[in-house]
């Protein structure tokens, strides 16, 4: 009898213990746990249906949204070795895009396209035909570069994803020397040096 009233016990005691849901089982809620040592009030809670952001979709739609923004075009011309020109698009009095034109030299044609969000790069297109002279033949080069906080975060090579070669954009750079010319109108020193 004995044994009888303690299996009835504990077959009350598993019928009538609830089932908790933990925070794992839960799909949308996970935590990252503190660190060995830390106290658990340092866990974090993660809400996996944030949508991760994705620096190089964001950048693709301010692209699209400047393509297609109604902008104020300012066009200059200067002298290096040949005439060269660059065109400023404007919204409002911000400078959001940049095309500079190298022009022909010799047998190589050169033009770049700089984008800007808040007075920063974050996309450079670069389109380069020609070159050394080979008999028959056609050379083009075109090279996007993704940029986030000034560094190339995915380069595109004639459509092929590569190494990057330039990595990274100082004030120095061809693409800071544009947009500082815009309020310069000095293009001799952006360009010629």
């Amino acid at each position: 009898m004995k044994i009888k009233a303690i299996c009835m016990v504990m077959l009350f005691s598993l019928l009538s213990c609830k089932e908790n849901k933990t925070e794992d089982e839960n799909p949308k809620k996970n935590t990252i746990t503190a660190p060995v040592g830390q106290p658990e009030s340092d866990t974090i809670p993660v809400d996996d249906n944030i949508p991760v952001e994705d620096p190089i979709n964001d950048i693709k739609k301010e692209f699209s949204r400047i393509n297609a923004a109604a902008l104020t075009k300012k066009h200059y011309t200067y002298q290096c070795d040949e005439l060269m020109a660059i065109d400023y698009y404007y919204e409002g009095d911000t400078v959001v895009k940049a095309v500079v034109d190298y022009g022909t030299v010799g047998d190589h044609y050169q033009k770049s396209e700089f984008y800007y969000k808040d007075g920063k790069l974050f996309f450079f297109y670069d389109f380069t035909e020609g070159g050394p002279a080979c008999e028959g033949c056609q050379m083009k080069l075109e090279q996007r570069y993704y940029v986030k906080d000034d560094l190339v975060i995915k380069y595109i090579k004639n459509k092929k994803e590569e190494k990057c070669t330039t990595c990274n954009f100082s004030q120095r750079s061809i693409p800071y020397r544009a947009l500082k010319a815009a309020k310069t109108l000095d293009f001799k020193t952006a360009f010629c040096s």
